[in-house]
This record gives structure tokens, sequence and C-alpha cells, in this order.
């Protein structure tokens, strides 16, 4: 991978982090620990996966990836009650807590690339991966956390003629 690309890539893996700690201390009062920032795709499994497509400034997808138990510990912290199943309920709170991080994202990099369009998210647990599987279209970021030892991740999908685009701008 060109050194340009990673380091755009790395940038925004940092920036997504830091919305995703930001939301996690404000508004989850939770305390997660941070792992490590991959340029590839998570390697997670899908159990919940809440993705929104972003648009003009960033053209990808934000995705929220959980086992079953870190989605209920976060649709949980954000309920301001521990549950023991998700329910439909619990799927729509850890759909919220992806849009809060994809939000707090944006707020962070409009500045740089432009006003972005969100749609609203949608929750998927069939193990398919978020923003397609043709590699040679998609350029992957992801970001490792846990939350009472329980791991999970944000995870940009990013199609490859912007992340191009804006690397040689």
């Amino acid at each position: 991978m060109d050194n340009l690309v990673k380091a755009f890539l790395m940038d925004l893996g940092t920036t997504m982090g830091e919305a995703v700690q930001e939301i996690a201390e404000t508004m989850l009062f939770v305390e997660i620990e941070p792992g490590s920032i991959v340029t590839d795709a998570s390697d997670l499994a899908l159990d919940y996966c809440a993705t929104i497509q972003f648009s003009d400034g960033i053209q990808g997808v934000f995705c929220l990836i959980a086992l079953q138990r870190s989605a209920l510990k976060l649709a949980s912290a954000l309920m301001g009650e521990e549950r023991l199943e998700m329910d439909v309920e619990m799927d729509d709170a850890f759909k919220e807590v992806a849009n809060m991080v994809a939000g707090g994202l944006v707020t962070r990099v409009e500045g740089r690339h432009g006003s972005v369009n969100m749609t609203p998210p949608l929750l998927m647990r069939d193990g398919s991966h978020p923003g397609g599987s043709d590699e040679q279209e998609w350029l992957r970021v992801h970001h490792k956390f846990a939350l009472d030892g329980v791991p999970f991740c944000a995870e940009l999908a990013l199609l490859r003629s912007f992340v191009m685009q804006k690397v040689q701008a």
C-alpha cells in the first residue's frame, strides 16, 4: 500500500478512535480500552454491525462492529441499564451508538474534507462485510477497542477512487 494512502487511512482511523472515545466517555459513561488501528478489514466476527453510508466529503461506509456480548454492553450503556439479551429496543440502541460515533467522526473531518452526508444506521447480522466485497474498489481502516475485555471495533470502508483523489490533491 502506498505510504500516502496508508497515512490518509491511519489519520482517519485515529480520528475515528477519538470519536469512539468521546462517545464512550460523555454519552455512555463507560471506559473503553483502545487497541490497534489497522489498514484492512476487521477480523472481528460480524455478530452485530451498524452501518452508516457517507457521501460528499467522505465517500464510504462507517461500521460499528461488535460481538453479541459487546453489542449488548454498548446498547446497555446507552439505555442506562444492563440487559441480558438483545431485542428490538437494544438493536435500536446499538444503532444509535453507531450514529453518535459517526456524527463525532463527521464533526472532526468536515473542516478537512467538506460537508458529509450520513444515512440513518442500518443493522446487519448476517456476517457479510459492509461496503461491498470487491477489494479492488474499497480501502478499509479499523480501530479496535474493548469494553470490559470484550472486543468491538469501528471501521471505515472508503471508495478507492475517493482515497486516491484525496491523496493526489
